[in-house]
């Protein structure tokens, strides 16, 4: 009978060959190599090794769950062949180098892969995962080898793709939902001169909240040619220039302003440590909209920092605006486009849509330089949700059914969603 003949290593540890694959445990989620977890699983002989640093990958092949990739360094090649489970990975590599765990070569090369890639590169080639939908849809996918493999995503013209790991991820639908619907609107105030600035800031560090703020007329005193600072509402000094109603407004804004400060910029995301109440922020503004609808010179402004509040605002960030008394009415079309649908959001205005809209301004629709406050907190959410989603969301028909049960049914509870079949 023949025998095994085992083979140790100096210390001691059985060696092995590195064309066996040898099994790495994703210990944090399905499909996530943490780079903690490569180490831990690699000897250190290895990890200690000056060489082989960012070799060259090549994507082979993929078959069944079964990456293949060509590693070169320096003109030297290897295959390092990857069994994915949603678990554990599967490695070997075709240099059949005697090694306690990873030979070299394809430590290297998963450390790379996590380092450039983030530690979710496996999770592309999940079933029914990017690779898949983009080998059965080729057409809407742009593939670019690179140094590292290959890179394949998903046009632009798709906006965020439904079931893949991408603008949608992370996003809870049904607290958008949730948000308050609207509120009965107020008395309107008397035009003034006074300047007032609805602030928006820069990577939703705050919501859109509105401030006062002292400006320079022309001698026709049509046109706002300069500003002093912003005023924080509760300044007694400036009582003189202000209408009762205009005191009021200049209360609302300091207000709005002690809520934001302490929020997360976004209606439906935010830092764990951050509290999230925009219901009081949204009230706040419908309070606001009938007396700074009387107002004359209304800019909005896109802030940096909060330091920035002590100082006079930037022209060059600064542009006057109109504000309208119209409610938008939020509606969806959801375009079936042959292999996929693709869902809108359409916005209206007494008896017409607005084609070219923006949602930045949170609690707002803009139209160029005029502004619409939305009816309603949860239209709010919706907006921002349809903005951060790309514009827009497709939806491969073979995952349209999951698509529907999570999202789309609960969304004609609360908005009318028609079906178009689009124009070739």
């Amino acid at each position: 009978m023949a025998t095994v003949k085992h083979i140790r290593s100096q210390g001691g540890a059985l060696l092995r060959n590195a064309s066996a694959p040898l099994t790495i445990h994703l210990e944090d989620e399905p499909y996530i190599l943490s780079e903690d977890a490569l180490k831990r699983q690699t000897d250190e002989r290895v990890q200690r090794k000056k060489e082989w640093f960012y070799p060259k990958l090549k994507f082979i092949s993929m078959e069944d769950t079964n990456l293949k990739l060509r590693l070169t360094f320096r003109e030297i090649s290897y295959i390092m062949t990857v069994g994915i489970e949603p678990d554990k990975l599967h490695v070997s590599c075709s240099c059949g180098s005697q090694v306690e765990t990873l030979c070299l070569h394809t430590y290297r090369a998963l450390g790379q892969l996590i380092g450039y890639r983030s530690t979710d590169y496996f999770k592309q080639y999940r079933p029914n995962g990017l690779m898949e939908i983009a080998a059965r849809h080729r057409k809407y996918f742009d593939r670019k080898a690179t140094d590292r493999g290959i890179e394949v995503k998903p046009k632009a013209s798709l906006g965020s793709v439904y079931h893949l790991a991408d603008k949608m991820e992370g996003l809870q639908f049904a607290d958008i939902l949730e948000l308050p619907p609207s509120a009965p609107e107020r008395k309107k105030a008397k035009d003034t001169a006074l300047t007032y600035i609805i602030i928006d800031a820069f990577r939703n560090k705050y919501l859109t909240f509105l401030l006062p703020c002292l400006g320079m007329l022309n001698k026709a005193e049509t046109e706002v040619k300069g500003f002093h600072h912003f005023i924080s509402g509760t300044e007694r000094e400036y009582d003189q220039f202000l209408t009762d109603e205009q005191k009021t407004l200049n209360r609302l804004c300091y207000e709005m302003w002690q809520q934001v400060e302490t929020q997360s910029g976004s209606l439906i995301e935010g830092e764990p440590e951050q509290e999230c109440e925009p219901a009081g922020v949204f009230s706040l503004w419908e309070k606001a909209m009938p007396l700074l609808l009387q107002q004359e010179f209304i800019y909005r402004y896109g802030l940096y920092n909060k330091r920035e509040l002590k100082e006079k605002p930037q022209r060059a960030r600064i542009e006057r605006v109109q504000l309208s008394k119209d409610r938008p009415r939020l509606h969806f079309q959801l375009l079936d486009k042959g292999a996929f649908y693709q869902l809108y959001m359409k916005v209206a205005v007494r008896d017409r849509n607005i084609h070219k809209c923006d949602t930045e301004t949170t609690f707002f629709i803009s139209e160029g330089t005029k502004l619409y406050l939305l009816p309603s907190l949860r239209d709010a959410g919706i907006a921002e949700w349809i903005r951060k989603s790309g514009g827009h969301i497709t939806v491969f028909k073979e995952h349209f059914g999951d698509f529907e049960q999570e999202y789309l049914d609960q969304l004609r509870e609360c908005y009318p969603v028609t079906t178009v079949k689009a124009y070739k």
